[in-house]
Protein backbone atom coordinates (compact mmCIF):
# COMPACT_ATOMS: atom_id res chain seq x y z
CA UNK A 1 0.00 0.00 0.00
CA UNK A 2 1.49 3.21 -1.07
CA UNK A 3 1.90 5.97 1.72
CA UNK A 4 -0.10 9.43 0.57
CA UNK A 5 2.34 11.94 1.67
CA UNK A 6 4.34 12.82 -1.32
CA UNK A 7 6.95 15.96 0.33
CA UNK A 8 9.87 14.76 1.82
CA UNK A 9 9.99 14.69 5.97
CA UNK A 10 11.70 18.20 7.30
CA UNK A 11 14.19 17.68 10.18
CA UNK A 12 11.76 19.47 12.42
CA UNK A 13 9.22 17.14 11.88
CA UNK A 14 10.83 14.48 13.25
CA UNK A 15 10.12 12.98 17.16
CA UNK A 16 12.46 14.30 19.44
CA UNK A 17 14.48 10.97 19.78
CA UNK A 18 14.56 10.95 15.98
CA UNK A 19 16.38 14.03 15.49
CA UNK A 20 19.14 13.56 18.38
CA UNK A 21 20.33 10.33 16.47
CA UNK A 22 19.96 12.01 12.90
CA UNK A 23 21.86 15.01 14.17
CA UNK A 24 24.61 12.44 16.06
CA UNK A 25 24.48 9.46 12.97
CA UNK A 26 24.43 12.04 9.68
CA UNK A 27 26.64 15.18 11.08
CA UNK A 28 30.38 14.85 11.65
CA UNK A 29 32.19 16.27 14.44
CA UNK A 30 33.85 18.86 11.92
CA UNK A 31 30.33 19.52 10.52
CA UNK A 32 28.13 19.75 13.73
CA UNK A 33 31.63 22.34 15.08
CA UNK A 34 31.13 24.17 11.73
CA UNK A 35 27.34 24.58 12.73
CA UNK A 36 28.20 25.44 15.87
CA UNK A 37 30.85 28.75 14.83
CA UNK A 38 28.21 29.94 12.73
CA UNK A 39 25.55 30.29 15.03
CA UNK A 40 27.95 31.96 17.86
CA UNK A 41 27.87 28.26 20.14
CA UNK A 42 30.54 28.80 22.98
CA UNK A 43 31.46 26.72 26.32
CA UNK A 44 32.40 27.42 29.76
CA UNK A 45 34.46 24.08 29.47
CA UNK A 46 36.49 23.00 26.30
CA UNK A 47 36.46 19.65 27.19
CA UNK A 48 32.78 19.76 26.74
CA UNK A 49 31.92 21.69 23.43
CA UNK A 50 31.17 19.09 21.34
CA UNK A 51 28.32 17.86 23.60
CA UNK A 52 27.41 22.14 23.63
CA UNK A 53 27.26 22.21 19.89
CA UNK A 54 25.30 18.65 19.71
CA UNK A 55 22.97 19.58 22.44
CA UNK A 56 22.36 23.10 20.87
CA UNK A 57 21.63 21.76 17.49
CA UNK A 58 18.97 18.93 18.48
CA UNK A 59 17.27 21.91 20.42
CA UNK A 60 17.06 24.14 17.63
CA UNK A 61 16.00 20.91 15.51
CA UNK A 62 12.58 20.24 17.25
CA UNK A 63 11.42 23.56 15.61
CA UNK A 64 11.67 25.14 12.53
CA UNK A 65 14.18 27.61 13.27
CA UNK A 66 17.25 29.34 11.22
CA UNK A 67 19.28 26.67 12.32
CA UNK A 68 17.02 23.35 11.71
CA UNK A 69 16.68 25.17 8.10
CA UNK A 70 20.17 25.23 8.18
CA UNK A 71 20.85 22.06 9.05
CA UNK A 72 18.08 20.39 7.18
CA UNK A 73 19.71 21.96 3.52
CA UNK A 74 22.64 20.96 4.50
CA UNK A 75 22.27 17.20 4.98
CA UNK A 76 20.03 17.67 1.84
CA UNK A 77 22.60 19.26 0.00
CA UNK A 78 25.07 16.35 1.72
CA UNK A 79 23.02 13.46 0.54
CA UNK A 80 21.55 14.67 -2.61
CA UNK A 81 22.86 11.58 -4.45
CA UNK A 82 20.73 8.95 -2.22
CA UNK A 83 17.99 10.94 -1.97
CA UNK A 84 17.49 10.43 -5.43
CA UNK A 85 18.10 7.16 -5.14
CA UNK A 86 15.47 6.66 -2.69
CA UNK A 87 12.78 8.60 -4.52
CA UNK A 88 12.62 5.31 -6.51
CA UNK A 89 10.73 4.06 -3.53
CA UNK A 90 7.48 4.80 -3.21
CA UNK A 91 5.97 1.75 -0.81
CA UNK A 92 7.41 0.84 2.39
CA UNK A 93 8.78 -2.26 1.64
CA UNK A 94 10.54 -0.99 -0.96
CA UNK A 95 12.06 1.89 1.48
CA UNK A 96 13.20 -0.88 3.76
CA UNK A 97 15.18 -2.45 0.95
CA UNK A 98 16.85 0.37 -0.06
CA UNK A 99 17.75 0.92 3.43
CA UNK A 100 19.22 -2.53 3.69
CA UNK A 101 21.16 -2.34 0.89
CA UNK A 102 22.44 1.30 1.78
CA UNK A 103 23.48 -0.80 4.97
CA UNK A 104 25.22 -3.74 3.39
CA UNK A 105 27.29 -1.14 1.30
CA UNK A 106 28.40 0.61 4.44
CA UNK A 107 26.19 3.89 3.47
CA UNK A 108 24.49 4.16 6.80
CA UNK A 109 24.52 7.61 6.98
CA UNK A 110 22.91 8.81 3.81
CA UNK A 111 20.76 5.70 4.22
CA UNK A 112 19.34 6.81 6.93
CA UNK A 113 18.42 10.16 5.73
CA UNK A 114 17.45 9.63 2.54
CA UNK A 115 15.19 6.51 3.65
CA UNK A 116 13.80 8.60 6.95
CA UNK A 117 12.91 11.95 4.93
CA UNK A 118 11.41 9.30 1.90
CA UNK A 119 7.57 10.02 1.45
CA UNK A 120 6.68 6.50 1.36
CA UNK A 121 7.91 5.24 5.02
CA UNK A 122 5.86 4.89 7.39
CA UNK A 123 5.80 4.77 11.13
CA UNK A 124 6.40 1.08 11.58
CA UNK A 125 9.19 1.53 9.01
CA UNK A 126 10.87 4.77 10.91
CA UNK A 127 11.14 2.51 14.27
CA UNK A 128 12.53 -0.08 12.55
CA UNK A 129 15.46 2.42 10.70
CA UNK A 130 15.69 3.90 14.39
CA UNK A 131 16.23 0.61 16.45
CA UNK A 132 19.10 -0.27 13.50
CA UNK A 133 21.34 3.04 13.99
CA UNK A 134 20.41 2.92 17.57
CA UNK A 135 21.79 -1.24 18.21
CA UNK A 136 24.94 0.02 16.15
CA UNK A 137 25.78 2.89 18.37
CA UNK A 138 25.52 0.67 21.10
CA UNK A 139 28.19 -1.95 19.45
CA UNK A 140 30.16 1.01 18.19
CA UNK A 141 30.29 2.53 21.66
CA UNK A 142 31.56 -0.61 23.65
CA UNK A 143 34.89 -1.32 20.84
CA UNK A 144 35.56 2.69 21.29
CA UNK A 145 35.98 2.04 25.44
CA UNK A 146 38.14 -0.51 24.75
CA UNK A 147 40.38 1.52 22.50
CA UNK A 148 40.36 4.14 24.71
CA UNK A 149 41.11 2.45 27.66
CA UNK A 150 44.15 0.89 25.66
CA UNK A 151 45.24 4.42 24.32
CA UNK A 152 44.62 5.42 28.21
CA UNK A 153 46.91 2.54 29.21
CA UNK A 154 49.62 2.88 26.31
CA UNK A 155 50.04 6.77 26.75
CA UNK A 156 50.39 6.39 30.60
CA UNK A 157 53.03 4.25 29.60
CA UNK A 158 54.76 6.72 26.99
CA UNK A 159 54.69 9.18 29.71
CA UNK A 160 56.88 7.15 31.73
CA UNK A 161 59.49 6.27 29.37
CA UNK A 162 59.39 9.77 28.54
CA UNK A 163 60.04 10.36 32.10
CA UNK A 164 63.02 7.65 32.54
CA UNK A 165 64.34 8.70 28.75
CA UNK A 166 64.69 12.62 29.58
CA UNK A 167 66.61 11.74 32.72
CA UNK A 168 68.97 9.25 30.83
CA UNK A 169 69.02 12.18 28.23
CA UNK A 170 70.28 14.52 30.52
CA UNK A 171 72.74 12.43 32.49
CA UNK A 172 74.34 11.75 28.92
CA UNK A 173 74.65 15.39 28.00
CA UNK A 174 76.28 16.43 31.35
CA UNK A 175 78.61 13.44 31.25
CA UNK A 176 79.65 14.36 27.62
CA UNK A 177 80.03 17.72 28.65
CA UNK A 178 82.41 16.60 31.22
CA UNK A 179 84.35 14.34 28.96
CA UNK A 180 84.39 16.90 26.55
CA UNK A 181 85.98 19.51 29.66
CA UNK A 182 88.62 16.44 30.42
CA UNK A 183 89.84 16.15 26.52
CA UNK A 184 90.34 19.85 26.53
CA UNK A 185 92.33 20.12 29.56
CA UNK A 186 94.05 16.57 28.78
CA UNK A 187 94.83 18.10 25.06
CA UNK A 188 96.13 21.42 27.01
CA UNK A 189 98.42 19.69 29.13
CA UNK A 190 99.84 17.42 26.32
CA UNK A 191 100.20 21.02 24.45
CA UNK A 192 102.09 22.35 27.69
CA UNK A 193 104.33 19.15 27.95
CA UNK A 194 105.32 19.00 24.37
CA UNK A 195 106.13 22.64 24.57
CA UNK A 196 107.94 22.25 27.93
CA UNK A 197 109.94 19.33 25.84
CA UNK A 198 111.23 21.18 23.20
CA UNK A 199 112.44 24.19 25.50
CA UNK A 200 114.32 21.71 27.47
CA UNK A 201 115.66 19.88 24.56
CA UNK A 202 117.28 23.31 23.29
CA UNK A 203 118.78 24.43 26.46
CA UNK A 204 119.75 21.11 28.00
CA UNK A 205 121.52 19.23 25.36
CA UNK A 206 123.57 16.98 27.18
CA UNK A 207 120.47 15.23 29.13
CA UNK A 208 117.89 16.04 25.73
CA UNK A 209 117.75 12.26 25.03
CA UNK A 210 116.74 11.38 28.49
CA UNK A 211 114.46 14.00 29.13
CA UNK A 212 112.87 13.65 25.66
CA UNK A 213 112.22 9.73 26.10
CA UNK A 214 110.35 10.98 29.80
CA UNK A 215 108.42 13.50 27.84
CA UNK A 216 107.76 10.90 25.10
CA UNK A 217 106.20 8.56 27.85
CA UNK A 218 104.19 11.33 29.51
CA UNK A 219 102.82 12.31 26.19
CA UNK A 220 101.89 8.68 25.29
CA UNK A 221 100.00 8.42 28.46
CA UNK A 222 98.11 11.46 27.89
CA UNK A 223 97.67 10.38 24.52
CA UNK A 224 95.76 7.11 25.97
CA UNK A 225 93.76 9.12 28.55
CA UNK A 226 92.83 11.34 25.40
CA UNK A 227 91.61 8.43 23.60
CA UNK A 228 89.94 6.37 26.39
CA UNK A 229 87.56 9.95 26.97
CA UNK A 230 87.00 10.01 23.50
CA UNK A 231 85.89 6.08 23.36
CA UNK A 232 83.69 7.03 26.86
CA UNK A 233 82.68 9.94 24.10
CA UNK A 234 81.27 7.46 21.84
CA UNK A 235 79.58 5.12 24.01
CA UNK A 236 77.17 8.32 25.59
CA UNK A 237 76.26 8.75 22.41
CA UNK A 238 75.38 5.86 20.89
CA UNK A 239 73.06 5.46 24.32
CA UNK A 240 71.81 8.64 23.31
CA UNK A 241 71.05 8.34 19.90
CA UNK A 242 69.62 4.40 21.21
CA UNK A 243 67.64 6.06 23.60
CA UNK A 244 66.09 8.31 20.75
CA UNK A 245 65.09 5.05 18.58
CA UNK A 246 62.60 4.19 21.46
CA UNK A 247 60.92 7.47 22.04
CA UNK A 248 60.29 7.46 18.25
CA UNK A 249 58.99 3.78 18.35
CA UNK A 250 56.47 4.95 21.78
CA UNK A 251 55.34 8.06 18.86
CA UNK A 252 54.76 5.78 16.55
CA UNK A 253 52.82 3.39 19.31
CA UNK A 254 50.74 5.91 20.15
CA UNK A 255 49.79 7.00 16.80
CA UNK A 256 49.12 3.84 15.80
CA UNK A 257 46.06 3.49 18.68
CA UNK A 258 44.81 7.39 17.96
CA UNK A 259 44.64 6.19 14.23
CA UNK A 260 42.76 2.53 14.88
CA UNK A 261 40.60 4.30 17.42
CA UNK A 262 39.49 7.33 14.68
CA UNK A 263 38.62 4.33 12.22
CA UNK A 264 36.46 2.72 14.87
CA UNK A 265 34.93 6.24 15.41
CA UNK A 266 34.75 6.53 11.13
CA UNK A 267 33.16 2.77 11.35
CA UNK A 268 29.46 4.20 12.10
CA UNK A 269 29.85 6.23 9.59
CA UNK A 270 30.60 3.80 6.99
CA UNK A 271 29.70 0.53 8.38
CA UNK A 272 26.97 -1.30 9.67
CA UNK A 273 26.55 -5.40 10.20
CA UNK A 274 23.02 -6.64 9.40
CA UNK A 275 20.29 -6.70 11.80
CA UNK A 276 19.36 -9.24 14.04
CA UNK A 277 15.56 -10.96 13.31
CA UNK A 278 13.10 -9.46 15.85
CA UNK A 279 13.00 -10.46 19.17
CA UNK A 280 9.31 -10.90 20.08
CA UNK A 281 8.96 -10.70 24.52
CA UNK A 282 6.52 -13.64 25.88
CA UNK A 283 4.02 -11.75 27.70
CA UNK A 284 1.03 -14.23 27.30
CA UNK A 285 -1.07 -14.29 30.27
CA UNK A 286 0.98 -11.05 32.38
CA UNK A 287 -0.88 -8.25 33.92
CA UNK A 288 1.60 -4.82 33.46
CA UNK A 289 1.20 -1.67 35.31
CA UNK A 290 2.18 1.78 33.33
CA UNK A 291 2.36 5.13 34.91
CA UNK A 292 2.22 8.21 33.94
CA UNK A 293 2.49 8.69 29.61
CA UNK A 294 -0.08 10.32 27.30
CA UNK A 295 -3.76 9.33 27.02
CA UNK A 296 -3.32 9.03 23.25
CA UNK A 297 0.09 6.75 23.42
CA UNK A 298 -1.83 4.94 26.24
CA UNK A 299 -4.23 3.31 23.87
CA UNK A 300 -1.92 2.26 21.34
CA UNK A 301 0.32 0.61 23.75
CA UNK A 302 -3.15 -1.19 25.25
CA UNK A 303 -3.75 -2.50 22.09
CA UNK A 304 -0.56 -4.02 21.23
CA UNK A 305 0.00 -5.52 24.76
CA UNK A 306 -3.93 -7.14 24.13
CA UNK A 307 -2.90 -8.29 20.90
CA UNK A 308 -0.08 -10.56 22.52
CA UNK A 309 -2.04 -11.87 24.83
CA UNK A 310 -1.54 -9.72 28.18
CA UNK A 311 -3.45 -7.25 30.34
CA UNK A 312 -1.88 -3.15 30.47
CA UNK A 313 -3.31 -1.40 33.66
CA UNK A 314 -2.47 2.19 33.91
CA UNK A 315 -1.99 4.46 36.74
CA UNK A 316 -1.48 8.17 36.47
CA UNK A 317 0.97 8.95 38.87
CA UNK A 318 -0.80 10.80 41.69
CA UNK A 319 0.42 11.92 44.88
CA UNK A 320 -2.51 11.85 46.89
CA UNK A 321 -2.75 9.11 49.55
CA UNK A 322 -5.65 7.34 48.41
CA UNK A 323 -3.60 7.24 44.81
CA UNK A 324 -0.64 5.60 46.40
CA UNK A 325 -2.24 3.19 47.82
CA UNK A 326 -4.00 2.43 44.86
CA UNK A 327 -0.60 2.30 42.94
CA UNK A 328 0.51 -0.14 46.07
CA UNK A 329 -2.51 -3.03 45.12
CA UNK A 330 -1.93 -2.35 41.51
CA UNK A 331 2.14 -3.40 42.04
CA UNK A 332 1.27 -5.97 43.98
CA UNK A 333 -1.14 -7.91 41.34
CA UNK A 334 0.93 -6.49 38.31
CA UNK A 335 3.90 -9.34 37.09
CA UNK A 336 6.06 -5.52 35.91
CA UNK A 337 6.16 -1.88 36.10
CA UNK A 338 6.76 0.58 33.10
CA UNK A 339 7.02 4.24 33.58
CA UNK A 340 8.43 7.00 30.78
CA UNK A 341 9.98 9.63 32.83
CA UNK A 342 9.24 12.18 30.59
CA UNK A 343 5.91 12.22 31.87
CA UNK A 344 5.70 11.28 35.22
CA UNK A 345 7.27 13.57 38.31
CA UNK A 346 10.00 12.67 40.31
CA UNK A 347 8.26 11.97 43.74
CA UNK A 348 5.78 9.50 42.17
CA UNK A 349 8.98 8.10 39.95
CA UNK A 350 10.36 7.67 43.53
CA UNK A 351 7.63 5.94 45.11
CA UNK A 352 7.15 4.25 42.31
CA UNK A 353 10.46 2.49 42.54
CA UNK A 354 10.18 2.23 46.48
CA UNK A 355 6.77 0.02 46.00
CA UNK A 356 8.42 -1.90 43.14
CA UNK A 357 11.44 -2.69 45.20
CA UNK A 358 9.53 -3.71 48.50
CA UNK A 359 7.37 -6.03 45.82
CA UNK A 360 10.11 -7.36 44.25
CA UNK A 361 8.63 -6.59 40.58
CA UNK A 362 10.35 -5.43 37.98
CA UNK A 363 10.69 -1.90 37.66
CA UNK A 364 11.52 -0.30 34.08
CA UNK A 365 11.98 2.82 32.88
CA UNK A 366 11.51 4.54 29.64
CA UNK A 367 12.91 7.78 28.00
CA UNK A 368 9.60 8.65 26.20
CA UNK A 369 6.37 7.66 25.99
CA UNK A 370 6.43 6.70 22.66
CA UNK A 371 6.13 3.07 21.06
CA UNK A 372 9.58 2.76 20.41
CA UNK A 373 10.68 2.98 23.80
CA UNK A 374 7.84 0.80 25.25
CA UNK A 375 9.29 -1.94 22.65
CA UNK A 376 12.54 -1.32 23.99
CA UNK A 377 11.44 -1.72 27.40
CA UNK A 378 9.33 -5.38 26.70
CA UNK A 379 12.71 -6.80 25.35
CA UNK A 380 14.29 -5.21 28.68
CA UNK A 381 11.70 -7.43 30.57
CA UNK A 382 12.43 -10.42 28.49
CA UNK A 383 15.86 -10.34 29.54
CA UNK A 384 14.84 -9.54 32.99
CA UNK A 385 12.96 -12.88 33.01
CA UNK A 386 15.87 -14.78 30.85
CA UNK A 387 18.01 -13.80 33.77
CA UNK A 388 16.06 -14.99 36.26
CA UNK A 389 15.27 -18.26 34.85
CA UNK A 390 18.61 -19.25 34.71
CA UNK A 391 19.90 -18.14 38.21
CA UNK A 392 17.06 -20.45 39.14
CA UNK A 393 18.47 -23.39 36.68
CA UNK A 394 21.69 -22.43 38.41
CA UNK A 395 20.60 -22.79 41.84
CA UNK A 396 18.66 -26.20 41.03
CA UNK A 397 21.81 -27.79 39.44
CA UNK A 398 23.80 -26.99 42.74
Amino acid sequence: MKVERKVRKKLWEFPHNFQCSIIGTCLTLAEARKVGRKFGVISDDPTQLDTTVHSFIVREASKQSIVSTHVCNLLNRKFEGMIRKASAADTPPKVMAFWREACNSGLVPSGYWAALTCPALDEDGMIRIFSDVHMLSHINGSNNVVLMRRLAHTEKALEENLEKQSELQRRSIMREKDLRKKIEIETTKTKFARQQLEGRVESQCPDHREMTKSLEGKLDKLQLQTNKLSHQLCERNHELAAARNILKVRDEEIADLRRLLESQDRRFHTNIVPAAPDVQPVINGMQLLYVGGRPQTKIRIQNLVQEQGAELVCHDGGKTKTSICALKTLIESSHAVFMPVDKVSHASAIETKRLCRQCNKPFITMKSCSMACFQQALLQLQAYKNNDAKSAEHTATE
